[in-house]
């Protein structure tokens, strides 16, 4: 619906030619400071795609709005809608959808829902007739605007770009924009005379939600991508967004020390074990102290696999340990089957050393 915008693409492609030269330029720039680590390059090159993607709805693709383009009152009547617009046409005709939105708008509750849900939603849902047919018509758009930004903040704050602190800040901040935005689109309540003449401005409440989610669209990445760089002074706030970690070289290489360490204490330490059991095995009387200390083990485990009490209780609490009516052990009790899968898990992943040889 060309008629019903002046699209400013003049300053669009201005603006795009001052972003994009100031952006490459700062973004290729060797740092001053060797010192100081370069920015991934892929990274700000997608955020300045994102950005001019932004820009473009925000200064070119702005939402449609009939009364809008024409300074109209929403009381306006649907023939002077319509005869202005058949002056702006170059054809000197409408097409099929402003056909049907004129008559759509001789209902005064539909202009209502045009302010609520948009120009976008009243042309294109044929069938929508009342406030839930076109609250579900416009929900996954919303939810798939948010979504997708959501995508830029994850790719923004990738693991090795050092941000993955602000990543919760940045997806939090989009969650309650789009439970905020979706809960005044619903209650917000809409003010519109019905006297004819009366000119009074009716604030759209679908088109400015919009540019206000385009506005966040646009600044909270360039806030998420510059954050990590900036001293914050609020002690508070510093504890919310303490900085990741970075280890300079000499503490790398004290980590990759005391692992080493850790490792070489290890080995002799499972070795030692090995050779204990061998030796407990071999001297009858530690051989006859290890038997009777798991002979009491076993007794102390009978009591309890065996004690009804604890076997309700357990059960109860959803830790049940029984074995189950068939005996395949496809249906025993939770704890039981815990056990079983840990043991398992643990044979499967315990595979025998070369040094253990």
């Amino acid at each position: 619906m060309s008629v019903l915008l002046d699209p400013t693409l003049e300053v669009y492609l201005a603006t795009l030619l001052t972003v994009g030269v100031t952006w490459l330029y700062f973004t290729l720039k060797s740092p001053d400071n060797p010192q100081v680590p370069r920015k991934d390059v892929k990274t700000s090159l997608f955020l300045l795609a994102h950005t001019l993607y932004i820009l473009y709805h925000i200064l070119v693709a702005r939402p449609e709005n009939v009364f809008e383009a024409f300074k109209l009152p929403v009381n306006t009547p649907p023939d002077t809608i319509k005869a202005l617009l058949i002056q702006s046409s170059d054809t000197g005709s409408l097409s099929s959808h402003l056909e049907l939105l004129l008559k759509k708008l001789g209902s005064f509750d539909m202009r209502i829902l045009y302010i609520r849900f948009g120009h976008s939603a009243i042309v294109n849902c044929e069938w929508c007739s009342s406030f839930e047919d076109y609250a579900l018509f416009l929900l996954p758009a919303g939810l798939l605007a948010y979504i997708r930004e959501a995508s830029v903040i994850g790719i923004v704050t990738v693991g090795s770009s050092g941000r993955g602190y602000l990543r919760p800040l940045g997806v939090g901040a989009l969650v309650i924009a789009c439970l905020t935005e979706f809960y005044w689109i619903a209650t917000s309540p809409i003010q519109v005379s019905q006297q004819v003449g009366d000119d009074t401005k009716t604030w759209m409440l679908h088109d400015q939600l919009l540019r206000y989610r385009h506005l966040l669209f646009l600044v909270v990445p360039l806030v998420i991508y510059e954050l990590p760089s900036i001293q914050i002074p609020i002690p508070l706030l510093s504890n919310i967004l303490s900085p990741p970690v970075v280890l300079t070289p000499e503490q790398k290489q004290q980590h990759y020390s005391t692992t080493l360490r850790t490792l070489e204490h290890l080995l002799p330490a499972l070795h030692l074990i090995k050779y204990t059991k061998t030796t407990i095995m071999r001297v009858p009387e530690l051989r006859e102290r290890t038997a009777k200390w798991w002979d009491e083990e076993e007794k102390e485990g009978r009591w309890m696999l065996e004690d009804e009490g604890l076997k309700k209780i357990s059960k109860m609490a959803g830790l049940g340990f029984g074995h189950g009516p068939s005996g395949t052990g496809e249906d025993d009790e939770p704890l039981r089957k815990s056990a079983v899968m840990a043991v398992r898990s643990l044979q499967e992943a315990a595979v025998p050393s070369e040094h253990w040889r």
